[in-house]
């Protein structure tokens, strides 16, 4: 760490140096950064969801079916269900789960998936009674 700081002490009064020589001559300064630009990603996956919590809890092939159809959604609506349901959002919100899980799901695993999602509304309703 100790040749770091030397280094950078270093570097800063060299370009000190350069800046008041070329203030002397007269000449415009002008100092650019650049820096590299690290991008995440933020788009939600399924674990974000108040469901993908629930459903993680159905065992990992119901988690997995789920996750990769929740993908297959638009950003904007994988954003949407980013967010707890408010009240008189839990229905449409149910349908779009039965909607999303039917085509990729057993049977038995949509049954599971469902239930589960369903009594996790029914908690959540009952916490914001209190």
């Amino acid at each position: 760490m100790r040749n770091n700081i030397l280094s950078d002490i270093k570097t800063a009064a060299r370009l000190f140096k350069q800046v008041r020589q070329a203030g002397k001559e007269g000449v415009e300064i002008r100092v650019r950064k650049q820096a590299p630009l690290t991008v995440i990603d933020t788009s939600p996956s399924l674990i974000h969801t108040v469901e993908g919590c629930t459903l993680l809890n159905c065992g990992q092939t119901i988690y997995d079916a789920a996750s990769r159809a929740f993908m297959e959604l638009s950003r904007e609506k994988r954003h949407q269900l980013y967010f707890s349901p408010k009240d008189g959002e839990f229905i449409e919100r149910a349908n779009l789960w039965r909607e999303i899980l039917k085509p990729v799901m057993t049977p038995g695993q949509y049954g599971i998936a469902v239930r589960a999602i369903l009594h996790w509304y029914i908690h959540i309703k009952a916490i914001r009674r209190k």
